[in-house]
């Protein structure tokens, strides 16, 4: 790939302006998605306990007899 000389761009600070605006969006993107992921890491914890709490209680109910 050839490198394009620059010709004294009158666009090169909207393109600054652009290419910072695009970085900003992917990194907010970026940062949501990670909530979004620790949000259903908290949810499944939760469900793997409630698992657990049960699992107990059917073991204790067969130990019982009942």
């Amino acid at each position: 790939m050839t490198k394009i000389p620059n010709r004294g761009n009158r666009n090169s600070s909207e393109e600054r302006s652009l290419r910072r605006w695009i970085t900003q969006l992917f990194t907010s993107l970026i940062k949501r998605q990670n909530s979004e992921i620790e949000e259903v890491l908290d949810k499944l914890q939760g469900i793997e306990e409630s698992i657990e709490i049960i699992a107990r209680e059917i073991a204790r109910r067969i130990k019982s007899g009942n």
